[in-house]
């Protein structure tokens, strides 16, 4: 995997391993009077830390020549180095202010998130033995970033220099809520995170106690996105890509189709792990369990949302079960 590409005169991407399906975060250095805008940090790991390094000696800097680091969203991918990034740099790090209120729920000194997600799953219908190989994964997860950087909030419409252009702070909210876009109207250009992505489905990984009806938010932005004047995107993952808007429009379709199948298949009560056995696969391991269990529940607070289901009563198990709503109204997908 090449570290580094010139995309433009100004813009570099680097390209950092996430150890998912996604194989890399794509964060960036662009090029200013006074210095390079950071964009990303990559995760919290020594071997991140290290490419950072290799990248800096390859385009003949130093550390310091970084004047600003802004972070696109709250996941751990593009937050987890950011405070160790200020620490070398000096630099400012900037970021909507749900980013920052999400990344200091979930990695708190005295965090029990993981401990909250296996209660949220256990009631939805996930299996003792899932929850069980889940709980030490959860566990890393929320120890794995244990230093927060000074920062500086972003908000919608804010207007940052980066290299020779002037982009305008979107904030859009599905992936991620207060998830943000940086948009060039001159040049049509946005560094786009992991709103839109060329391929696969970004995942609706919410953060209990945020927004918990993503998709509906999603299905929101994405309309926005999907008339945006764009001739080239950069995304968080894979490459570069032109045909943003149709690439916008085809994820709404995509999650628009999912909803239908739910509600297809929800033709009795049923758990909202079961829901995800049917339409997706049988989870077999903790980040399978925790990326499509969310994912469904984003699509049945959606579902609800319309009064399309509602709650059955609850088990003997004490599990909550789903169910058609006897009126379907207020269908606007």
């Amino acid at each position: 995997m090449e570290l580094l590409k010139q995309e433009t005169e100004d813009i570099v991407s680097v390209k950092l391993p996430v150890g998912s399906v996604l194989q890399w975060l794509n964060a960036y250095l662009i090029r200013g009077e006074d210095g390079y805008t950071l964009l990303d940090a990559g995760m919290p790991d020594e071997e991140t830390f290290g490419l950072w390094q290799q990248a800096w000696r390859h385009l003949g800097i130093s550390p310091r020549d970084i004047t600003s680091i802004i972070i696109t969203h709250h996941h751990v991918d593009h937050y987890g180095l950011a405070a160790r990034l200020q620490e070398v740099t000096g630099a400012p790090v900037r970021m909507t202010e749900s980013c920052f209120l999400q990344a200091s729920r979930i990695w708190s000194a005295d965090s029990v998130y993981d401990e909250e997600v296996l209660e949220l799953f256990a009631r939805h219908g996930a299996p003792g033995h899932l929850l069980e190989v889940t709980a030490p994964d959860l566990k890393h997860y929320v120890k794995s970033v244990n230093v927060h950087p000074d920062t500086e909030f972003i908000r919608a419409g804010d207007k940052l220099v980066l290299g020779k252009s002037i982009f305008e702070a979107e904030l859009v909210s599905g992936h991620a809520e207060g998830h943000l876009c940086l948009y060039d109207k001159q040049d049509q250009l946005v560094f786009c995170g992991d709103h839109v992505i060329p391929k696969m489905l970004p995942n609706l990984n919410f953060t209990l106690g945020f927004d918990e009806n993503p998709l509906g938010s999603y299905f929101s932005s994405l309309k926005e996105h999907a008339e945006l004047p764009v001739r080239k995107a950069y995304p968080g993952h894979m490459i570069p890509f032109r045909k943003y808007n149709a690439r916008a429009a085809d994820i709404a379709a995509q999650y628009r189709q999912r909803i239908d199948d739910i509600l297809a298949r929800l033709d009795k009560p049923m758990t909202a792990f079961e829901l995800c056995c049917l339409v997706f696969f049988v989870p077999v391991n903790a980040e399978q369990l925790r990326f499509k269990l969310f994912e469904m529940l984003a699509s049945l607070n959606y579902l609800q949302s319309l009064n399309l289901i509602e709650p059955a009563e609850a088990g003997a198990d004490g599990r909550l079960y789903y169910r058609r709503a006897p009126v379907h109204a207020n269908r606007n997908p």
